[in-house]
């Protein structure tokens, strides 16, 4: 099993445009592949839901530090 970890908050429109390439990756990827989304957990479902993106088939990590610029 492989573990990708992605930093959803990182990026210009983050998390969503982080998230919409994660939803491409996953579909490309073998399925023993798992992906981390990284991130302010509350933001990450928030953009999900918005944008009608299933959370199944990715784990989110929540972490409360975001690095700025």
């Amino acid at each position: 099993m492989v573990r990708i970890g992605v930093d959803a908050m990182g990026g210009d429109f983050a998390p969503c445009n982080v998230i919409l390439g994660a939803v491409e990756a996953k579909k490309r990827l073998p399925e023993d592949v798992e992906l981390y989304l990284i991130g302010d957990k509350e933001k990450i479902t928030k953009s999900c839901q918005e944008n009608g993106i299933g959370l199944g088939n990715f784990f989110i990590l929540h972490c409360s530090q975001e690095i700025l610029m």
